[in-house]
């Protein structure tokens, strides 16, 4: 009716059932936890309202709507005041390890998580526990406990009648007790990489100092995609690490469906950069109303490698990082900038790569000089016209002659220059295409 100015609740303010009076602004708490369903409804409410989504570690199409601006995106980096980094580890169980970890804890007057996502065997790591020979309480809940139950354990174990909970992900979300400063994560290579941040998020609530213990497996019975997953949140032990944890998550995951019920996936049928620039420029095209030609998109097939090896750079979001840098340059200084960078940082430039800094300076050279696309095939150069018209016949016939030039039907021009240094190639085909242009 309008009474109330703000109302808070869970995904039941979403039913069909509620009506709102004048709705203006819905704020989304933990964004990632809804589901498609959920983001469908929230777009048929939403559709006149401004609405701001709040997240630690967005889902991988939700940070792709975010970077590919269709959604505005904005950070808060700065931790509360002496907030202190968690300290990581991925191990085996070491029995060894983890009974350190637990007296070191315990001696300071604190407590411990210890997350084992499994009832039926909760009872056995227990039992594991117990036989590390450890003067502590032990208590568990999980969520097939009697909501009775499991709020009178959590009562004990926030009045320190427990020095260790053990428990399942049902801590993900939601609980703050600034005495547990340890958790232990079992089988972490079975959890989600935004899940195992919130999880890991849930100690290292004070200045006090926090410690992370992801037990794993044999490596020979972890996923490559876990590797990768339990690689970045090793990685990933700033402050605020969220974003950096969700754009891993993006790369391992695939960026989902702008418009569709997938969450993740579907970026290896088209590649990243592909993916990222059509979308920009659908975006820019309905902002705007243009369709705006880009300066350096000329395409050019060469049988040439020009790459960066994954031997000189060895991680892959590293790469891309770069491949963006190159395509982005507007000019042969920002070109230079970058290659300084990557010698100051990786090394001399190998062959290929620096076969890919003279094909990105060619595009520059012969940008906006009317030309469509062009094969580079050894000595042998085609190049295919956008307008035909453009070209003034005089220029032509002037350097035909000296440069073996053919004008073929289809907008068609072939040449040859016979040398096989790409550098100086590449620079007799921009002198050539800037005299007949």
């Amino acid at each position: 009716d309008g009474k109330v100015d703000i109302i808070i609740g869970t995904h039941a303010l979403l039913s069909r059932n509620i009506a709102f009076k004048n709705l203006k602004l819905l704020i989304i708490d933990e964004e990632h936890k809804f589901g498609v369903r959920a983001k469908e409804k929230i777009k048929k409410i939403k559709e006149n309202i401004d609405v701001i989504s709040l997240t630690a570690t967005p889902i991988p199409r939700t940070l792709n709507a975010a970077l590919s601006q269709i959604k505005d995106l904005s950070i808060i980096e700065t931790p509360p005041a002496h907030r202190k980094s968690i300290v990581t580890r991925v191990l085996k169980w070491d029995s060894d390890i983890i009974k350190d970890a637990i007296n070191r804890e315990v001696n300071r007057g604190g407590q411990i998580y210890c997350v084992h996502n499994e009832i039926k065997t909760m009872d056995k790591i227990i039992e594991k526990i117990k036989l590390l020979d450890l003067k502590i309480k032990i208590g568990k809940i999980h969520g097939q406990l009697d909501n009775k139950l499991i709020e009178s354990e959590m009562n004990k174990f926030l009045n320190k009648e427990y020095d260790l909970l053990i428990c399942t992900s049902i801590i993900e979300s939601g609980l703050d007790i600034a005495n547990v400063n340890t958790i232990i994560i079992n089988n972490s290579n079975k959890f989600g990489l935004s899940q195992l941040h919130q999880i890991r998020g849930r100690v290292g609530r004070t200045s006090r100092q926090a410690y992370a213990y992801l037990i794993i497996p044999e490596k020979s019975m972890i996923t490559q995609d876990a590797q990768k997953r339990l690689e970045a949140i090793d990685s990933v032990n700033s402050l605020g690490g969220g974003l950096e944890i969700a754009t891993h998550d993006l790369e391992i995951r695939g960026a989902g469906e702008i418009l569709g019920e997938e969450q993740s996936g579907q970026i290896y049928e088209v590649g990243y950069a592909m993916f990222t620039d059509l979308l920009n420029k659908s975006i820019k095209l309905l902002k705007t109303g243009k369709s705006e030609i880009e300066l350096n998109d000329v395409e050019i097939d060469i049988n040439k490698s020009c790459l960066i090896p994954s031997d000189y750079m060895n991680d892959i979001y590293t790469r891309l990082k770069y491949y963006k840098k190159i395509s982005l340059c507007n000019n042969i200084d920002e070109i230079n900038t970058v290659k300084d960078e990557m010698i100051d940082i990786f090394g001399p430039i190998p062959g290929f790569l620096n076969n890919l800094f003279i094909l990105t300076t060619l595009k520059l050279k012969i940008r906006n000089k009317n030309i469509k696309y062009m094969k580079i095939i050894n000595e042998d150069i085609k190049i295919e016209i956008n307008n035909f018209e453009k070209i003034k016949a005089s220029n032509i016939i002037e350097n035909a002659k000296n440069n073996n030039i053919k004008v073929n039907r289809n907008n068609l021009i072939d040449f040859k220059i016979d040398d096989v240094d790409f550098e100086n190639q590449s620079q007799e085909i921009s002198n050539i295409i800037n005299k007949l242009f």
